[in-house]
């Protein structure tokens, strides 16, 4: 699946997940930085060895499912404080 059908998606979850002022930014600023690019460089050399053998599919949906899964422990531990 590519990047840009699977965009809309995680930039819905990560809106609904993180604030924007701190994580968000915080995120920005860690992707943009030498470590952070260096990570986007070689996850992007580990995807193109996974596309080989179909396996990046199976990845995205892995962290898609990640991604739901951690958003909702945010929701209980939001509900838990607002209790």
């Amino acid at each position: 699946m590519s990047w840009k059908r699977l965009k809309p998606g995680f930039a819905q979850i990560y809106a609904e997940t993180f604030n924007q002022q701190q994580e968000i930014d915080g995120l920005i600023a860690f992707y943009r930085g030498p470590i952070g690019s260096a990570l986007i460089r070689e996850h992007a050399a580990a995807d193109a060895a996974l596309d080989a053998n179909g396996a990046a599919e199976d990845g995205a949906d892995a962290a898609a499912g990640d991604l739901r899964s951690h958003e909702g422990k945010k929701s209980r531990r939001n509900a838990r404080a607002a209790a």
